[in-house]
């Protein structure tokens, strides 16, 4: 069987499922779509979309909510030009699956790496689809939803490392349209880097993020899960095979990760990796913990240069609202540990720790007060720990309160 595998924004996911349905015998490639949630496609950029698929009896898409409308004009477009059957997920999809099931055939709620396979294995006999939980579906243009949620694949070591195989992965975006990326712009951000996600879930619940969507669906997802140790070193082996030179750690919180686990990610990098990465996903509340300081000081000896730290804003109206757990007051005192610890292993530009901070600034019930509190808590951070946020915080700060950043 052949599938395309189309992702918005998305991309580790996809590349898991890339890897595991080749592995399981399918025929499988991947499309990555580059485009801002305000884009628009014309009709020439679905036919390119159109023409790369056309050989694909099955087409995965999977999207955020920015980019909804784009997913739903692709969608309609390659089942007005003839594609059979179209498989949707991600978190849009999960958290709205009865819009999303009006422009596709088949949804898979949560996560894919066990649904998946059992959905195509069930289209030789589609009255088997209703023995797999967490799906909805059309037979016949009526719809059937199965309730639940997918099956949690809770041991990460069994899921396969990323593909990274340029011959299965096309890139495109409004300017270049479609084109084979090179390996090391696989990723975004970093030239030569390779994302990689050793967890999934977070111990806190911010009323924004997917994954407080998940747990409210499921209780089981109030666990966080976590790839062992050595199965994280193993995939950075394997990134390092294929030419990657850093690593972006891209987990929700990589922070609950214990001490003693941290320690011996720290010990085996370093004998077996030893270069510069960076981690994100990092809340203030993080450091009330009495051992948060002590993984700081051991991820830096192991080859950590960055962090991105979730401020979000400086409104404690809107820090309520977000489920965040601190006051605006406190969060310079809660990220000293970041100015006591600043230096690295490395030589100069990367001897001292970047630390970039994130702000939400589009939020739409937020008066102008609230705005301007935020700013406020921004400048008394350039200020009062001056040496924290330096131009790595003056570059978040252009970056995500300009183009209003979600993460």
């Amino acid at each position: 069987m052949n599938i395309t595998l189309i992702q918005i924004d998305l991309v580790l996911g996809a590349r898991i499922l890339l890897r595991l349905l080749n592995e399981r015998g399918f025929n499988a490639k991947t499309l990555q779509i580059n485009v801002r949630y305000t884009d628009s496609l014309s009709e020439e950029d679905l036919n390119i979309i159109y023409d790369y698929v056309s050989d694909s009896e099955v087409v995965g898409l999977s999207f955020n909510s920015f980019y909804a409308p784009v997913a739903e004009l692709v969608a309609v477009y390659l089942k007005g030009r003839g594609i059979k059957l179209i498989i949707a997920g991600g978190n849009h999809a999960t958290a709205l699956p009865g819009e999303v099931i009006k422009y596709s055939d088949i949804v898979i709620k949560f996560e894919a790496e066990k649904a998946l396979i059992r959905v195509l294995d069930a289209l030789g006999d589609k009255s088997k689809l209703s023995e797999i939980g967490g799906i909805v579906y059309k037979i016949d243009n009526k719809v059937f939803d199965n309730g639940g949620s997918t099956e949690i694949e809770w041991d990460l070591d069994k899921i396969p490392f990323q593909s990274v195989d340029t011959d299965l992965i096309k890139f495109f975006d409004l300017e270049n349209k479609l084109y084979t990326p090179q390996k090391a712009k696989l990723f975004p951000i970093l030239e030569n880097g390779y994302f990689i996600l050793a967890s999934r879930g977070c111990p806190f619940s911010c009323t924004y993020c997917s994954v407080t969507l998940y747990k409210s669906l499921d209780k089981d997802f109030n666990k966080v899960r976590k790839m062992s140790i050595n199965r994280i070193i193993d995939e950075m082996e394997y990134a390092r095979e294929n030419g990657f030179g850093s690593f972006y750690i891209a987990d929700d919180n990589f922070f609950s990760f214990s001490v003693e686990e941290i320690d011996n990610f720290s010990r085996e990098y370093k004998q077996r990796i030893k270069v510069p990465f960076s981690i994100v996903g990092i809340n203030p509340n993080n450091f009330r913990s009495q051992t948060a300081e002590r993984k700081l000081r051991l991820l830096l000896e192991s080859g950590l240069t960055s962090v991105r730290v979730g401020v979000q804003s400086g409104s404690n109206k809107t820090l309520k609202a977000f489920k965040r757990g601190y006051k605006s007051e406190e969060v310079v005192q809660l990220l000293e540990p970041l100015d006591r610890n600043r230096k690295t292993i490395w030589d100069s530009p990367n001897d001292k720790l970047h630390v970039a901070a994130d702000f939400i600034c589009d939020s739409a019930w937020e008066s102008d007060e609230d705005k301007i509190d935020t700013i406020r808590l921004a400048q008394g951070a350039f200020e009062t720990i001056y040496n924290i946020f330096h131009d790595s915080c003056l570059s978040a700060w252009n970056t995500n309160i300009l183009s209003g950043s979600r993460k």
